[in-house]
């Protein structure tokens, strides 16, 4: 048997056959990104020579067209993996939280991303928690003791709390990442008749005596109109951070089809509106219809509820 191989055995004893799957995806999602990093900086890198003697004999012109835009997709491919490598995360996490439940249900999301740096760290952080030492531990693998073969049978017994509209949560003061998107789509969505606004008041007040003047204030309203997008978007992240440590999210991902991306699993997922819980934490991650579903039934259940706050 390969190292590898004996090191993903080992993790699928530690967290269970799905954390440890994920672990593995996302650590050679890491691997093509940073690949791909390194490929699109040796691109860039002879970017810069082909410039150099495009200028001097102003021929090669192609060549430097087809590698500005060969190193701009594979930096496009490099995002998309590192997207995907913290997605794969996420999920990883809220895998292993749900497989460690029975020996410790109150560890976080944060508590359990440190440990599953390494072995030997999980293995402290197991002893230090008093967590049982191994949760999946198949018998033809590891000889059966009854400590392993107690977590093993918690483990494979244990079945996240089920979903009830009545659960609600505190959340933090302020507004939530949910609201902080939402207003960033709202601007992003209103860029494109704002443009076209400004475009036409420019063509009119051009003529006038100061029209120049005018003109070039409102085109600065565009750069700062995105500007203020991308700050609200920024913001909305980092209260998407901080809802994480606080052991809740509000916000889901959704795709161009409409499907929604629910990987925070580890944590609550909680409807900005009324702050009642819309899915357990370490419960399996919502389709969009699922999600509706239940944001349909809590507002129905509480027309009037509003957030609690956290002091």
């Amino acid at each position: 048997m390969s190292t590898t191989t004996a090191v993903e055995d080992e993790w699928v004893r530690r967290i269970g056959p799905e954390a440890a799957k994920m672990r593995r995806t996302r650590v050679r999602l890491r691997m093509w990104a940073w690949a791909l990093v390194l490929v699109a900086f040796a691109t860039y890198t002879v970017l810069v020579g082909v410039i150099a003697g495009f200028r001097r004999t102003g021929q090669g012109f192609p060549p430097v067209l087809l590698l500005v835009f060969l190193g701009a997709f594979v930096l496009l491919g490099a995002t998309v993996c590192g997207a995907l490598a913290r997605s794969t995360g996420f999920r990883m996490e809220g895998a292993a939280l749900a497989a460690l439940r029975p020996t410790v249900s109150d560890a976080t999301p944060l508590e359990i991303r440190a440990a599953l740096r390494g072995i030997d760290g999980f293995d402290r952080w197991v002893r230090e928690r008093g967590a049982g030492a191994r949760v999946a531990a198949p018998a033809a693998v590891t000889p059966a003791t009854p400590s392993s073969v107690a977590a093993s049978s918690a483990a494979a017994s244990f079945d996240p709390a089920p979903w009830r509209p009545e659960a609600s949560r505190a959340l933090l003061p302020g507004r939530t990442s949910f609201q902080w998107f939402r207003l960033a789509l709202g601007m992003l969505v209103a860029a494109a008749p704002l443009m076209m606004v400004v475009m036409l008041t420019g063509l009119i007040l051009r003529r006038l005596p100061d029209g120049p003047v005018i003109v070039l204030v409102l085109w600065c309203l565009l750069p700062a109109w995105m500007l203020l997008t991308l700050g609200c978007s920024i913001l909305g992240h980092a209260r998407q951070n901080a809802e994480y440590r606080a052991g809740y999210r509000t916000a889901v991902g959704r795709t161009r089809g409409g499907a929604i991306i629910d990987d925070r699993t580890g944590v609550e997922l909680v409807d900005p509106k009324t702050g009642f819980v819309i899915r357990p934490a370490c419960a399996p991650s919502l389709n969009r219809a699922t999600y509706d579903a239940r944001v349909r039934e809590i507002r129905a259940a509480h027309p009037d509820a509003v957030p609690q706050r956290l002091d």
